[in-house]
């Protein structure tokens, strides 16, 4: 998918060439374990070059087994690898298997002999842990936003994993939630672009006590697509204190800068102005309009964020909700399950993961190689 599914930097996807986006397959794993209701499998786990790709690089050494791992820390039940043995004949000749075309054992093999031993050592892991911070997800909210986006550069899914990326590289754990979903349980709940609120999710909303952010265009619409009457954000307008009059698209490279604690950022693709709030005016655009909001534990971002402005403000929402945070290394990624904390590395070099380790790690080592993976109990924290 990096190669032609994911808009990053063509230096970024050299580095991650043979590992992928250290956050999309957990976006989806995180995703589907929501559809499911906490349960779900892999069905198709790729165990070397694939043939359906623009391109099909070789992954790394030790890739299967973290890929594996990345799952079964997400909560899967069952990894299931595609294929047994590589086809010598059709059309999936180039597609890699566990074994080769003449029965061989394949590296993948190996590597999956090995995540045998550790699932045998762990023991049973029980269900995901849940997560003190929840994105909002809603396919309807999606569906909305395709049929008029207003702007061909504004993108639900992207700017849903944007979140979820930033969320990630802070070391959290996150849990994707439907919108018919209680929220009382989190600390930080972050609603993507979602223009029609459901009453169900308003309710939510209203008794939810913990630290909210709605992202722009959240309450824009009702559910047949018509202006609120009372106008956006709609159902959320007393919850956030603010009323918003008009808003607007623009191509990439005409941003409109924004300070934000003493900061320059910018809003590109999208950004809402003629802003009247009774809220408190958190940061503010060049122009002068409110471009982030608070009441109470409520906050409004009035426009689409770029990848600094989004990653500084969730860094100051997670610290206020109470939550640890780690500035992660490039490319080390975590989660908990079932008492344990494990720790990926899909970075391009190896780095130093004792910090991130809370007890003495049981598979592994605290110098972690690229495609390395390492465990460590979960204590107090």
């Amino acid at each position: 998918f990096l190669s032609d599914r994911l808009e990053e930097t063509e230096a970024f996807k050299r580095a991650f060439l043979r590992q992928g986006h250290p956050d999309n397959q957990a976006f989806h794993h995180d995703l589907y374990r929501a559809v499911g209701r906490g349960s779900w499998w892999v069905m198709e786990q790729q165990p070397g070059p694939v043939n359906w790709a623009p391109w099909n690089p070789a992954p790394l050494p030790g890739m299967c087994r973290l890929w594996a791992w990345e799952a079964f820390a997400h909560g899967a039940e069952c990894v299931s690898f595609f294929r047994w043995r590589q086809a010598p004949f059709a059309q999936e000749q180039f597609h890699a298997g566990l074994n080769l075309p003449d029965n061989q054992p394949d590296r993948a093999y190996l590597e999956v002999e090995t995540l045998s031993h550790d699932l045998a050592a762990l023991g049973s892991l029980g269900k995901a842990t849940p997560a003190k911070v929840a994105i909002v997800y809603s396919y309807e909210a999606q569906w909305f936003l395709r049929t008029q986006p207003q702007g061909q550069n504004f993108s639900y899914i992207e700017q849903a994993f944007a979140i979820y990326r930033a969320l990630r590289e802070l070391g959290l754990d996150i849990d994707i939630v439907g919108p018919k979903s209680d929220l009382a349980s989190y600390s930080l709940v972050i609603m993507p672009s979602m223009p029609y609120v459901p009453d169900e999710l308003v309710r939510a909303i209203d008794y939810y006590r913990g630290l909210l952010l709605v992202m722009p265009r959240g309450g824009s619409r009702t559910k047949s697509h018509r202006i609120p009457d009372n106008l956006a954000p709609g159902p959320l307008a007393e919850r956030l204190g603010i009323r918003i009059t008009r808003a607007e698209s623009f191509r990439n490279g005409a941003a409109v800068p924004v300070t934000y604690e003493n900061e320059s950022f910018s809003f590109d693709r999208w950004r809402e102005f003629a802003i009247a709030t009774s809220a408190e005016v958190v940061a503010t655009s060049e122009d002068g309009h409110p471009a982030l909001t608070k009441k109470e534990e409520a906050y409004y971002l009035a426009g689409f964020p770029d990848a600094g402005f989004l990653k500084k403000l969730l860094t100051r929402l997670v610290r206020e909700a109470g939550l640890g945070a780690d500035e992660l290394p490039r490319g080390v990624r975590t989660r908990r399950r079932g008492g344990y904390r494990f720790v990926f590395n899909y970075g391009p070099e190896a780095v130093d993961v004792s910090s991130l380790l809370s007890g003495s790690p049981v598979v592994g080592t605290t110098l972690l190689e690229v495609g390395g993976l390492a465990v460590g109990r979960v204590g107090a924290d």
